[in-house]
């Protein structure tokens, strides 16, 4: 399957790059951020030098993941206002695995508790019971 990763910079990003970069079912196929765009992935993360494939940052655009991915995963800040939001993302039928707060926690007032408003409740799991997966 091809995966992008948005906010491929951060900690757990970079997690998420050398693990599927050499996963045997995976491609990686999009690495996005917004300071990095442009650069290649092995400049910013040293460590997948030689493995990166040629990979290059892009910004986190919601249609050119669309275009590149059949999955998404998500390693989404908060703070990343110009991040293509996990509910842009399942509009344009991504699957999306969302390592941020947002989804982490799953009860509705103690997200609120915290974080304020909640950008997608819909998205919570008790909102998608009803969904088909």
């Amino acid at each position: 399957m091809k995966v992008g990763i948005v906010g491929a910079s951060g900690y757990s990003g970079e997690v998420l790059v050398k693990l599927l970069l050499n996963h045997p079912r995976v491609t990686l196929a999009a690495v996005t951020s917004r300071t990095h765009a442009g650069k290649p992935l092995a400049s910013v993360i040293p460590a997948v030098r030689g493995a990166d494939r040629g990979l290059k940052f892009v910004d986190s655009d919601a249609m050119a993941l669309r275009r590149a991915t059949s999955r998404c995963s998500s390693s989404r800040c908060r703070t990343a206002r110009r991040r293509p939001t996990p509910k842009a993302l399942v509009a344009a039928g991504k699957r999306v695995i969302d390592l941020s707060a947002d989804f982490r926690i799953a009860d509705l007032a103690t997200y609120e508790k915290y974080y304020g408003e909640h950008h997608a409740p819909e998205l919570l799991p008790q909102a998608r019971s009803s969904c088909p997966s």
